[in-house]
């Protein structure tokens, strides 16, 4: 019997250790994520957790020029350069500087300049600022395909000599453009230039004096399907003198008026 007894309760108490609960001791499966806290400091400098929270993309809150109305619908400002930070800016400058605010772009036989390595495409354009440094001859524009080949195209302005700006439009074809007017365009005063792709292969392109808006020139026009739905990309050359560039702004809208 007292075997028995013995063999019962070794039974029993080693039934009780294998049903016994196991503490649970590290994460489940199942657990939500943590939030990761990161250590901040009070007022008194002393350091507490606070939660990392991801910073939010922020827009440029820059209003667009009231110009802009007599041609676009719903114009608003995506991302602006100013040129106050070099090693934040996107472009690539190959005959200049951007130092102080201003990208410089000088003159030289091969044309070279700077190009903004962005693809724009149908309701979007640009604006720039710019000034001339004495005499200057130089080409601001949007280009499509390689020159001389028949996807080819570009548009935008043309100024020699700081004299009267030229439409500057090619195509398969070599189309030209031809004088935008007569713009009293002097050195060292600033003008701001648009370039916008607008459906359907129409383009426009707007020059003006930000002190008075009635020395303002426009050209504007649609070409064929083949010029819809390409992707642009924004070239500045320059032959002689040199061109200060500011306030870059690139620009989404809801068609043109």
């Amino acid at each position: 019997m007292a075997i028995c007894v013995l063999a019962f309760g070794a039974v029993w108490g080693g039934y009780r250790l294998y049903t016994r609960p196991v503490p649970v001791t590290g994460a489940s499966l199942s657990s939500p994520t943590l939030t990761v806290a990161a250590p901040t400091e009070t007022a008194s400098g002393t350091p507490t957790d606070a939660p990392v929270e991801a910073e939010a993309s922020v827009e440029p809150n820059i209003p667009a020029p009231d110009i802009l109305a007599r041609y676009l619908n719903d114009v608003q400002i995506i991302q602006v350069d100013t040129f106050d930070n070099p090693s934040e800016s996107d472009w690539n400058v190959q005959a200049g500087k951007i130092e102080n605010g201003v990208m410089e772009i000088n003159g030289n036989d091969n044309y070279d300049g700077a190009w903004y390595p962005s693809d724009f495409s149908d309701n979007e354009g640009v604006l720039i600022d710019f000034n001339f440094i004495g005499r200057s001859t130089f080409l601001v524009y949007l280009n499509f395909g390689s020159y001389g080949t028949d996807p080819f195209r570009r548009f935008g302005i043309y100024i020699e000599n700081s004299t009267t700006p030229i439409t500057d439009i090619y195509g398969p074809d070599y189309i030209w453009g031809g004088y935008l007017g007569t713009l009293s365009v002097v050195s060292d005063k600033v003008y701001t230039l648009l370039l916008a792709i607008l459906p359907n292969g129409e383009i426009l392109n707007v020059i003006w004096d930000p002190e008075d808006l009635t020395e303002t020139l426009e050209f504007r026009n649609r070409y064929d399907e083949t010029w819809a739905g390409l992707l642009w990309t924004l070239v500045i050359q320059a032959q002689n003198g040199a061109v200060n560039f500011d306030n870059f702004r690139v620009i989404q809208f809801n068609g043109g008026k």
